[in-house]
């Protein structure tokens, strides 16, 4: 149970980071403005934490269209001045990876216009490769949406659902970020795996490096995920240190394979049915324990359930539904 003083003290601390926050952007502010904020961000760790979540939610909103933030606050019926609407976007904020997101289609941002923009899908079982005008190359594995918005000084990738592998053109200018939900991801040129599931994202990187930030801003946590390590950020727990895997492994559906080392049974049947255009199913649920090490084709995801008994004692059962059945051999 969260103690009522702690939540209300935190509440407090919030509040102050946004006053002082917007009096400093907003202004006017002076010479001993700056020396009573110096002392309050010096006071204690934690104002100095709220302070910089702010700082990244500013830089967020640049992205933002005015008429899109007016929508997203809904708050009155009427204009919202310009002047006040990024305090408000502050104190309202809860995810500022979400607010970057809903400002790519605007049409009145407060920078220039998109230089070049895109909304890219596949279908289930369809596996589809973008190349980007910088040369970066963008590819979407199957039952994804992604929009891509390319500015003067940043990139922004939208991944709305499904998984994407990110081969990304350096460009110390142009910084290239990935928002998936509530997370956000910060690169300047490498190679790295986004799966965004519905409560959870995943990235894994295969060469170069990444930032990994997501949650509410007031507890958001960041990491920095290093060629060969995989971090997860979930609802629940935020940001999971990164940790050694084989990276490979995971963005093997972009050369059409899915590789399992010692897999559950449950979990390979769950990856095939991302393909499959009828979800297969466990006949007896002490299969969902048994282990499975071996390769499968999705370019013939149909097929690649033939294959199964040839790597785990199961036999396929087909109803007359066309629907698959994995029973005990």
């Amino acid at each position: 149970m969260i103690d009522p003083d702690t939540a209300n003290a935190a509440q407090t601390i919030r509040e102050q980071a946004v006053d002082w926050f917007s009096r400093k952007r907003l202004g006017p502010f002076g010479p001993a403005e700056q020396r009573a904020l110096e002392a309050w961000l010096a006071a204690a760790p934690e104002h100095r934490r709220q302070f910089e979540a702010l700082q990244e939610i500013w830089q967020l909103t640049d992205h933002l269209s005015l008429e899109d933030a007016r929508a997203i606050l809904r708050r009155d019926e009427g204009a919202v001045p310009a002047r006040n609407l990024r305090r408000r976007l502050l104190i309202g904020a809860g995810a500022g990876c979400a607010l970057l997101a809903a400002g790519l289609a605007g049409r009145q941002a407060w920078q220039a216009p998109p230089q070049f923009s895109g909304r890219f899908s596949t279908a289930r079982g369809e596996r589809r490769r973008i190349t980007l005008p910088d040369g970066s190359v963008l590819d979407l594995n199957t039952a994804s949406e992604a929009t891509i918005a390319y500015y003067e000084n940043g990139r922004v990738a939208t991944l709305q659902t499904g998984e994407a592998l990110f081969s990304v053109h350096a460009d110390a200018a142009r910084p290239f970020t990935v928002v998936a939900g509530e997370a956000c991801v910060r690169v300047m040129g490498t190679r790295f795996n986004v799966r965004h599931d519905p409560d959870s994202v995943q990235v894994a990187v295969t060469d170069g490096a990444v930032k990994l930030s997501a949650g509410p801003w007031w507890r958001r946590g960041r990491e920095v995920v290093s060629a060969g390590q995989v971090a997860v950020a979930t609802k629940a727990e935020g940001v999971v240190p990164p940790y050694p895997d084989h990276v490979e492994s995971i963005a093997a559906w972009q050369r059409g394979r899915l590789m399992f080392r010692d897999t559950p049974l449950s979990q390979v049947a769950s990856e095939l049915n991302r393909y499959l255009p009828q979800p297969v199913r466990l006949a007896d649920a002490g299969l969902a324990r048994l282990r499975i090490s071996g390769t499968l084709s999705i370019d013939a995801p149909e097929a690649a359930l033939d294959l199964l008994p040839l790597i785990a004692p199961i036999v396929v059962i087909r109803g007359l539904d066309g629907r698959a059945t994995l029973a005990p051999r």
